[in-house]
């Protein structure tokens, strides 16, 4: 009897406990956010981008001269033996602005990568000689004028990263560029009319480049840059015939130029 009283208290215990915790609220758990993790900043990728600076020369032009390739019975001479007793020299910096277009891999700490800009210029150097008659208004002038106008790169750039956004790079390739040259010699003799041979010749022509810069990363899609560049279009001799003078000689004006300048400038790149 004992025995089954204590199986009924235990059952209706069970019973009792089950019935008061369906009675209680069930404790329900906000959802944890998922944590979102921005992706890191990385230099990989296209961009194209526009500059601004100004250029200032390191040309020089030597080896003027006014030269005659005598005919038969005639004395070959040049300038060398016209002694200009004065000479003056001209450099002209100028304003520089194109675009630039380029891609850039990022390895860990260090960003390499190649790009290719095409620029304005007016970058300009002149050499001038005169000799002053006995009679005033008497003069032998020669002048030869050498110009830059327009210049473009291909450079592979190679750079180390101070943070994620800020790069300090060092580039360095090929330089191409318009360079147009002129050579004029003008005598003035009381009672005789001028002579003047002369003229003007533009050309293409290559060389090198080396610079370095610093690039900022104001956003994901937008840096800002600043860099030096020196470019060396290298040396060329022109030689400017005059078209009629007599039958038996030739008479040309020569010069030597050697368009090298000097660049500072800053751009804006946008990442694709």
């Amino acid at each position: 009897m004992y025995r089954s009283l204590g199986l009924a208290i235990v059952v209706v215990s069970s019973m009792a406990t089950g019935a008061v915790a369906a009675d209680l609220p069930s404790r329900k758990y906000a959802p944890v956010a998922p944590v979102v993790v921005a992706p890191a900043f990385t230099w990989t990728g296209f961009y194209v981008g526009l500059n601004a600076g100004y250029g200032f020369g390191d040309s020089q032009i030597d080896k003027v001269a006014l030269r005659n390739d005598a005919g038969p019975g005639y004395a070959a001479w040049s300038s060398d033996d016209r002694t200009f007793t004065q000479w003056n020299n001209k450099r002209n910096g100028s304003f520089v602005g194109g675009g630039q277009i380029g891609y850039n891999y990022q390895i860990d700490a260090m960003v390499i990568g190649l790009e290719v800009d095409i620029n304005y210029a007016d970058l300009s150097s002149e050499r001038s000689g005169t000799n002053r008659g006995a009679v005033a208004g008497d003069s032998q002038t020669i002048v030869a004028r050498s110009s830059v106008n327009w210049f473009g790169t291909v450079r592979p750039r190679i750079g180390a990263l101070v943070n994620d956004r800020l790069l300090i790079f060092a580039t360095g390739g090929l330089a191409f560029g318009g360079v147009e040259a002129s050579g004029r010699y003008t005598e003035r003799w009381a009672g005789r009319a001028d002579w003047n041979i002369g003229g003007k010749r533009s050309s293409t022509r290559t060389g090198w480049t080396l610079g370095a810069g610093l690039e900022y990363a104001i956003t994901d899609n937008v840096t800002l840059k600043g860099e030096y560049a020196y470019v060396d279009l290298g040396s060329k001799t022109y030689q400017f015939r005059e078209n009629i003078r007599d039958k038996a000689n030739i008479y040309y004006t020569s010069a030597r130029d050697s368009a090298s300048f000097h660049v500072i400038r800053a751009g804006v790149n946008y990442r694709f």
